[in-house]
């Protein structure tokens, strides 16, 4: 993409993270790069009649979002590809939402939905027969974690008895005389879902409806944590998007290592070929992806005490090979590469923690690999993230407690546990590096404003979306942080996960003109008002990409 050089002066409240210069009234860009940060009266010396001015008045301009790990493809998917389920309040009204889109679509020859939960029921084919039997349905779970199918769906993907032996009751659900129900979860879940078309053009069109989503919530770079989680062909759709000039969401990327995989070597090295193929400014692979264990509302997180409601049953282990894990660590450090891990579970953090000590021992200290989502974690834990430079990726969008969910939590893991959830304050204490995450489309909106709100009360604004139990009800008030804190995990805390802190993450002289304009000053406003913000503008290399 050709930047614009014209020289810019940019006025306002300016909240850089700047350590030096916290807070400043304009800054200079030239070429898409601060060049000055300080007072109006110095910027000014710097420019002449032909510098275009931003003024913004007292509205307040902050270094652009960074979103720690979410999905570019399935994103784009959610806001408009495929039919959104999450209003849902049952998983009866997940079914009447299907038939009117089968209603209103009848020569589909594939029906798809997004965004469905547990709630008072385990979904089966046979509900979604009812509503049509001689086409497949195909329904991915608001985590991503499981897919419900019809009958002709399971026919079609060849969901059958040796799916069971291959992947286990656990993961395949059978009914009492062994056969599938039509609700997988993990392995799969993903075969299945790599069976459903997903083409170049269509991966294409899913990024640019993301990349606008960004935009309009104030990130101006992310983390895709797998793109080829469904299918490959994410791979090939960012570098053309660049190539045609029309991708400016700057976007790390992880591959998926396969569970378990055998040969490590040829894995990482298809990667870094990769890397070195088709990273340039806005789109760059720069991480190996792997699942260590499910999600804790389906029972496949990878606990370290049993399951409350399944005696002896401590969750799915995805990846059970330890010292295969070790190989993975190092062989990507080789290359350059970090390691980002889905942990859900303390025994997935365990074994990550674990893996990664070896790893360090081994001499590589500056991989900078994260562990994300971290639904339960044990208190000795935190120091290790400090200790060895592990990055906690944690979801306040995720942490009020919601009747429904919190009901399903209750029944698998027990009140103690399901209050512990989602700490975030204790890796901070500890020292180590604090990001937060969306993992959007698994929550179904990315806000900011709504984020600093739970991270700073624990519990959730009165435009959260779902009704909450209320703040009398929070999960580990003790777990709260400070403005500051969730702005720096917005920010240059992203920014040094992915080793980019030289160029994003605060608004400092000689990094790239990436910032957001709200009204409000996210540091001293009242807290509902924050929670209500709405981004003004996003700026990308000085240049506003998107204004309300």
């Amino acid at each position: 993409m050709v930047k614009n050089m014209t020289t810019k002066l940019i006025l306002g409240n300016i909240i850089t993270l700047d350590d030096i210069k916290p807070n400043v009234e304009a800054l200079v860009v030239e070429e898409g790069i601060i060049k000055y940060i300080g007072s109006r009266k110095t910027a000014e010396t710097l420019c002449d009649e032909d510098t275009e001015i931003l003024d913004f008045g007292d509205n307040c301009i902050y270094p652009g979002f960074i979103e720690a790990h979410a999905h570019g493809c399935e994103a784009g998917r959610a806001l408009g590809l495929i039919p959104p389920l999450y209003e849902g309040e049952t998983m009866d009204d997940y079914v009447a939402i299907m038939k009117k889109v089968i209603e209103e679509n009848p020569d589909k020859e594939l029906y798809r939905g997004i965004g469905w939960h547990i709630i008072d029921k385990e979904p089966t084919a046979a509900m979604l027969d009812e509503i049509c039997s001689d086409k497949p349905i195909s329904l991915v779970s608001g985590d991503g974690h499981s897919t419900w199918l019809n009958t002709k769906a399971m026919e079609e993907f060849g969901v059958d008895k040796s799916m069971v032996e291959k992947y286990g009751a656990d993961c395949c659900r059978v009914d009492e005389d062994g056969n599938p129900t039509g609700w997988l979860s993990e392995g799969p879940n993903y075969e299945v879902q790599s069976k459903t078309p997903l083409t170049i053009e269509e991966a294409k069109e899913s990024i640019l409806l993301w990349q606008q989503y960004c935009f309009a919530n104030g990130y101006v770079a992310a983390f895709d944590a797998g793109i080829d989680v469904y299918s490959e062909n994410p791979i090939y759709a960012y570098p053309q998007l660049e190539e045609e000039g029309k991708l400016k969401l700057r976007t790390f990327a992880g591959i998926i290592i396969p569970d378990n995989i055998e040969d490590v070597d040829s894995k990482i090295k298809e990667i870094a070929d990769y890397a070195s193929k088709y990273n340039k400014e806005y789109f760059k692979i720069t991480t190996s992806k792997v699942f260590l264990d499910g999600v804790i509302e389906v029972d496949t997180g990878l606990l370290l005490e049993e399951y409350n409601h399944k005696p002896e049953y401590y969750g799915v282990e995805r990846f059970s090979n330890h010292d295969k894990f070790v190989e993975v660590v190092c062989k990507s450090g080789d290359y350059g590469l970090n390691v980002h891990c889905h942990s859900d579970g303390d025994g997935a953090v365990e074994f990550a923690l674990n893996g990664f000590a070896k790893a360090i021992a081994a001499g590589y200290t500056d991989q900078r690999n994260l562990l994300a989502h971290l639904h339960l974690v044990k208190p000795y834990h935190f120091e290790q993230f400090a200790d060895y430079n592990v990055t906690s990726v944690t979801p306040p969008l995720w942490v009020p407690l919601v009747d429904v969910t919190a009901k399903r939590e209750i029944e698998t893991i027990g009140a103690e546990r399901m209050h512990a959830g989602y700490p975030i304050n204790s890796f901070i204490k500890a020292g180590a590096n604090n990001v937060f995450h969306t993992d959007f489309p698994v929550s179904p909106v990315m806000n900011v404003g709504m984020s600093i709100f739970i991270a700073v009360t624990r519990y959730a604004p009165h435009n959260y979306g779902v009704e909450p139990m209320g703040p009398e009800s929070t999960k580990g008030p003790e777990e709260a942080i400070t403005r500051m804190q969730a702005l720096e995990a917005l920010t240059k805390n992203v920014a040094y996960a992915y080793h980019q802190e030289d160029i994003m993450g605060t608004l400092s002289v000689g990094k790239i003109a990436n910032m957001v304009v709200f009204k409000e000053n996210f540091l001293e406003d009242d807290l509902e008002e924050i929670a209500a913000a709405e981004t003004l503008y996003t700026i990308v290399d000085g240049e506003i990409v998107y204004q309300k």
